[in-house]
């Protein structure tokens, strides 16, 4: 078991982060089950490269508050971009909650069909992207009945509230991405600045 936290001043920590043990992990694992509560476009970007570049882990992706709280389209995309290479590939699967908006985030890493670490914690898919600003905390846990018990949840989940992502569709797209809302060192451009660099 191992405190996973985010490296950012006055915490200098880079080799225990979330971002650094789930890029070991993957390496070990032939199979990794995320339920996350949220994504962005980076981190499906992210990891599909790094699935294409390796022709592995096999991934299932539950994602777990977009469903209820809306996609935007860069995101939507980037989610079809990894389920169709998921499914094209026999490398895995991307479902979204639809049953209940599911805010936890759960990371299991299996090797030969054995569960051998699980992430919890408040780290979203987007902590694996090295642009990610957030303080998170995480607990890297490798006791077998917990993994085994972590694992086995999120496959439930997956199974009994997650759509499949062939053939999901959706409505209307936000057009503004609210995590990026409420944060110290992100504003809005006024309308002149969005005229200005879209001219």
């Amino acid at each position: 078991m191992d405190l996973l936290i985010s490296s950012i001043p006055p915490f200098h920590n880079p080799s225990t982060t979330f971002r650094s043990r789930f890029l070991d992990l993957i390496e070990e694992a032939d199979q990794i089950n995320i339920a996350s509560g949220y994504i962005s476009t980076d981190s499906l970007t992210d990891i599909k490269k790094i699935i294409e570049l390796n022709s592995g882990p096999h991934l299932q992706l539950l994602i777990g508050m977009h469903h209820f709280e809306g996609f935007t389209r860069t995101q939507f995309e980037a989610s079809m971009l990894l389920n169709n290479f998921l499914r094209d590939n026999d490398l895995g699967k991307v479902a979204v909650s639809t049953v209940f908006k599911f805010h936890g985030k759960l990371y299991s890493f299996s090797k030969d069909g054995a569960p051998f670490a699980g992430i919890i914690g408040s780290s979203n898919l987007n902590n694996i992207c090295d642009t990610h600003r957030l303080f998170e905390a995480d607990l890297l846990v490798d006791d077998p009945d917990a993994v085994n018990k972590m694992n086995a949840f999120i496959d439930d989940l997956y199974n009994r509230a997650g759509q499949p992502l062939d053939g999901y569709t959706v409505d209307r797209f936000n057009e503004r991405n609210p995590l990026l809302e409420k944060h110290l060192s992100v504003s809005s451009p006024s309308s002149e600045e969005r005229a200005q660099v879209l001219s």
